[in-house]
Formats: structure tokens, C-alpha cells, sequence
């Protein structure tokens, strides 16, 4: 981000008062962990920290940057996977020269497809409902012939 470490601490400490439920999520995140000695995702996959009650600031601080990094990425790969599944039951994968469509390339948070109209409803709706989200989920796509060419194409309502 281009600052000093005194900088970023000052800028983090006003995110947090700014959003004042993320600083006691998180809390409560380690917290849980110290009793159960493991974090969840949303899928429910579990994830061990058996150094979160360690007398070594060192090892004790890795697990707690675990503990709130864990379920963040992981159930972010959830929603990933569980978009995923969607498309390959509603496209069936492997039919893309036939009407249906291919995934192609997934980088993180992101797929390169060759789509069908069910692609929004399969990431923005479906993950939603099957994870039990209270916030939605907003897909942007893009169409080219080649990465370098993608321009974003404006989506109608759902």
C-alpha cells in the first residue's frame, strides 16, 4: 500500500472503528478457536489451530492470524465450490460445441467461461441459499475472445 507500518496500524484501527461488528467478529472468531481449538468455514469444513492457547506469543499469534484468515478464504473457496457444482449440473460441463458450456479457467474468485444463461443465477443465487448467506452475492461477467480482449457486459436484473 505504499506506508509504514505505524500507517497501516492507524488506518486498520479506523476501519475497525468505522465497522464496529468486524472488530468483535473477529474477536469472537479467536475466541471460539481458544475453546474448540479449531475454526469452521461456512461449509462446516473444520480447520485444527492446536497452537492457539500456546504460551509463545510467536506460534499462539500465527494461530490467531489463522484463525481469522481460515474462515474468510475458506468459505470464500465454499461459495466458489458450491457455484461450481451449480454450473456443472445446470451446464453440463463437456457439452459447450452442443448448447451447453465449459468452465475453462477458474483463477481465486474467478472463472473464465464459455456460458449459457444460467451462469448468474448458478453464482449469485444458488450459493446464497445452500451456505445460508444474509448478504448477496453480485457476479460481474465479461465477454471476449481472449483475456486481453474480455470487456464486461451490464447484466439485467435477476
Amino acid at each position: 500500500m505504499g506506508v509504514t507500518p505505524k500507517e497501516a496500524a492507524k488506518l486498520k484501527q479506523e476501519f475497525l472503528e468505522s465497522m464496529p461488528g468486524v472488530a468483535a467478529f473477529l474477536e469472537k472468531v479467536v475466541e471460539d478457536c481458544r475453546q474448540t481449538g479449531y475454526v469452521e468455514t461456512l461449509a462446516g469444513r473444520r480447520c485444527p489451530l492446536p497452537n492457539i492457547n500456546l504460551q509463545s506469543w510467536r506460534l499462539r499469534g500465527e494461530a490467531e492470524r489463522k484463525a481469522v484468515n481460515t474462515p474468510m478464504q475458506g468459505s470464500a473457496a465454499d461459495v466458489m465450490k458450491a457455484a461450481m457444482i451449480a454450473l456443472g449440473e445446470s451446464l453440463q460441463i463437456g457439452q459447450a460445441g452442443e448448447g451447453g458450456a465449459a468452465i475453462v479457467l477458474m483463477i481465486h474468485d474467478e472463472l473464465v467461461i464459455e456460458v449459457a444463461a444460467i451462469v448468474r443465477e448458478c453464482m449469485e443465487v444458488v450459493p446464497v441459499r445452500k451456505l445460508h448467506l444474509s448478504v448477496p452475492l453480485a457476479v460481474k461477467m465479461s465477454m471476449g475472445r481472449s483475456w486481453g480482449d474480455l470487456k464486461e457486459v451490464e447484466l439485467l436484473p435477476l
